[in-house]
């Protein structure tokens, strides 16, 4: 098959490496990124319940 003629450069080991920690890196950054916001709207869907709450307790 065509594809299968198609030669693909392959970085040397020590490259392929570094490429990999810095893809770790990176996809620690953005599950650190994903968790921060989940968080943060947990806090958001929270905040009508919280204000209903203190509503009908004469709070506000």
């Amino acid at each position: 098959a065509l594809v299968a003629q198609i030669e693909i450069p392959i970085p040397p080991l020590e490259e392929q490496k570094k490429i990999a920690a810095i893809l770790k890196e990176q996809m620690a950054a953005i599950e650190k990124a994903r968790e921060t916001a989940e968080a943060e709207l947990n806090t958001i869907y929270a905040i009508p319940t919280a204000l209903l709450r203190r509503a009908f307790s004469g709070e506000v």
